[in-house]
């Protein structure tokens, strides 16, 4: 379509795009230059000829190879292919020619492994990641060791105590001593006087470690918690998506078949079936989609709990 502009407003640069509702200059170009330069003789006209007629003779040898009967050609020019007269045979070409490219026979899918249980309910799967978590895990052993650093710290104000024992025994020292026996003992008590304010600057640098570190126990289970609602939440939506493209695909099977019945009478086009079984199609991938999401969505939560390691399933519920 083409709308017309005031001629003081119609001022382009050249390449300048003015819009598809009021004349596209590029394609304008492009389908003067194609018209020129293709369709100034029957030089293409000629040439798309020969190579229909090309393609015809090879697919008519490909029917005759498999039988009139069973293969026919169909089609015009390079718009040319061959039609089966059965799903049968249109399977094996399909097969063999997958067989071709990938180089083995298409096989079946193996059937995917059940999924680990989930605990039941979002609380129940919160209270095990309280319990589980490996983050929360960590910030605890780390708070406990700043814990355990505020008594090294102290403990420097304590005294130190040292024992000390001493046995000899010597049979004829000497010419003059038959036998010599001694044994010395002794206590050192040592204590710290005066070390200007280093111990207590120590112990108040671990309580404030510690302080921190508990800090970070909490800041630990306010994110496990957001990770394992978050993780819920998508596990219910691509549950609940599984449900819908399930319903999804039963009502689009229904509809293929009663569209399929209604060609067979007349009432519906070949492209109406394929329309159809387009949408068939559609509705089974969104389905894969939706439970692969489940698949993912699943493991997910379970990382955020810390079920994934072993001997884990005695803490889970129902999924």
């Amino acid at each position: 379509s083409l709308l017309l502009y005031r001629p003081e407003l119609d001022v382009w640069k050249p390449g300048e795009h003015n819009g598809t509702f009021r004349g596209n200059n590029h394609a304008f170009v492009t389908a003067a230059a194609a018209l020129e330069h293709f369709w100034s003789d029957d030089a293409l006209a000629r040439s798309v000829r020969a190579r229909g007629e090309q393609l015809r003779e090879g697919l008519q040898r490909l029917s005759e190879k498999f039988g009139v009967a069973r293969v026919r050609v169909k089609g015009r020019g390079l718009m040319q292919g061959i039609e089966c007269a059965d799903g049968e045979t249109a399977e094996r070409i399909s097969r063999a020619a997958f067989a071709e490219l990938i180089g083995q026979m298409p096989g079946s899918l193996e059937e995917e492994p059940a999924l680990p249980e989930t605990p039941a309910t979002l609380e129940e799967a919160k209270a095990i990641a309280r319990e589980l978590s490996p983050f929360i895990a960590q910030a605890q052993m780390r708070e406990e060791a700043s814990r355990r650093g505020i008594a090294i710290a102290k403990g420097a104000f304590s005294p130190t105590i040292s024992l000390r024992a001493e046995y000899q025994y010597a049979e004829e020292p000497s010419s003059f001593i038959a036998q010599d026996e001694r044994f010395a003992y002794g206590v050192r008590v040592t204590a710290p006087i005066f070390l200007g304010g280093l111990n207590l600057s120590r112990v108040r640098e671990a309580r404030a470690v510690n302080r921190a570190d508990r800090r970070r126990i909490t800041l630990a289970e306010r994110q496990v918690e957001s990770r394992v609602t978050s993780g819920w939440q998508r596990l219910a939506a691509a549950r609940a998506n599984i449900v819908s493209s399930q319903t999804q695909v039963r009502a689009n099977a229904l509809a293929l078949d009663g569209v399929r019945r209604e060609a067979e009478v007349g009432e519906r086009t070949t492209l109406d079936v394929l329309d159809a079984e387009q949408e068939y199609l559609d509705a089974q991938v969104a389905l894969a989609n939706a439970e692969r999401d489940a698949q993912t969505a699943t493991f997910q939560l379970l990382a955020a709990i810390g079920l994934l390691a072993s001997q884990s399933d005695n803490h889970t519920g129902g999924g």
